[in-house]
């Protein structure tokens, strides 16, 4: 099959917007796997050299080490008996919340609770962390003679704090905005 100059530009753009994520996935996942896999055939301490032992550690978990067994007889319940009844009960409290029951409304609320606390927690620890005066990040800054920063109240800096973190910082610059009289009368 023959493609045209355009098809080919096209395809050879695609696969460079897929290359980042690929050589990711391969760094962090499909290395770290044969990685494992190989040093699984080896006896090796990370200072003495690697000597490769073939399946000896294979035999040796499965006729000597106790716990082994123990553990993978744990995995094994975890996954028949915790997993799908986990799953069975997220499915039905969604069924449950998808349906017109009294309080369902309250129900939802206390549900969601966690993740908007999480989220002001979060804005809490970084307006500490960014603050002008007692800021941990101004403060390791002021060993190096680096005057203090508004990380949060200096629009050039605002913007960059932002751009750096914005789910996690956002609620800190809405608390620390309400603060600034941005119209001057």
């Amino acid at each position: 099959m023959s493609y045209s100059k355009l098809q080919r530009h096209e395809m050879i753009a695609g696969y460079l917007f897929l290359l980042p994520s690929f050589l990711g996935f391969s760094v962090f996942i499909i290395f770290p796997v044969f990685f494992s896999l190989f040093l699984s055939f080896t006896e090796w301490n990370m200072i003495s050299p690697m000597r490769f032992v073939g399946l000896q550690n294979f035999i040796r978990i499965f006729t000597e080490d106790e716990m082994f067994l123990r553990v993978l007889g744990n995995t094994f319940r975890y996954m028949l008996l915790v997993i799908p009844t986990g799953l069975t009960l997220a499915l039905a409290w969604a069924l449950a919340l998808n349906r017109k029951l009294k309080g369902r409304i309250i129900f939802r609320s206390i549900f969601f609770l966690p993740v908007v606390i999480s989220f002001a927690a979060s804005g809490m620890v970084w307006s500490w962390l960014l603050n002008r005066e007692f800021g941990l990040i101004n403060y390791i800054l002021g060993f190096f003679n680096i005057p203090l920063i508004g990380w949060l109240v200096d629009p050039q800096f605002s913007m960059l704090v932002a751009s750096c973190d914005g789910p996690l910082l956002l609620p800190s610059i809405i608390t620390h905005i309400s603060k600034i009289n941005i119209i001057k009368s």
